[in-house]
């Protein structure tokens, strides 16, 4: 998201899951990842 010419804020979620049913292991999680940016 453009705030002005030269800052921005930007944002990320990400979800994921693993099941591996070979030796019963499974995983799932998620990131957020957020970021604030100055252009010059």
């Amino acid at each position: 998201m453009k705030l002005s010419d030269t800052v921005s804020l930007g944002a990320e979620l990400k979800y994921f899951a693993v099941e591996e049913a070979d030796w019963g292991a499974e995983a799932e999680g998620s990131t957020f990842t957020a970021n604030f940016q100055v252009s010059f």
